[in-house]
């Protein structure tokens, strides 16, 4: 578990600050997910890497799962039996790399979690532009 700490110069204020902004939490059949959305420069390159077809359902689904494994930053409620679904009911700490292993196990989670990271990009998306036109 990190230990919040108060920062102690300028840039640690500003970059605690807009980790901050890109982050929220969503509960989901009484667990707990923290996601970190990436910014938009995470989002143009993990386009560009991906072959930059936004008219390719493929390649949609693809930066959208990677971009979801990746903004998935914390957990809480979740069991091995979320992960494994063998029935055992104990605790399942956050580990990214058990973040695909979640996705696949509970895929109406992960719509739903795809669902709304793709609303607030949408969001966010829709505020820069309206900024750029004033």
């Amino acid at each position: 578990m990190d230990i919040e700490t108060k920062p102690t110069s300028q840039k640690e204020v500003i970059l605690q600050a807009a980790k901050a902004a890109r982050t929220y939490a969503q509960e989901i059949e009484g667990r707990s997910f923290t996601l970190q959305m990436p910014s938009q420069h995470d989002m143009r390159v993990n386009y560009l890497r991906a072959g930059a077809d936004a008219d390719d359902p493929a390649l949609v689904y693809l930066v959208l799962r990677e971009s979801l494994e990746k903004s998935l930053v914390g957990w809480s409620g979740i069991t091995v039996d979320d992960l494994l679904k063998n029935g055992d009911k104990s605790s399942a700490d956050f580990n990214v790399e058990l973040v695909p292993v979640l996705l696949d196990a509970q895929d109406d989670w992960r719509e739903a979690l795809d669902k709304e990271l793709t609303k607030r990009l949408a969001e966010r998306n829709g505020s820069i532009e309206a900024a750029q036109k004033n």
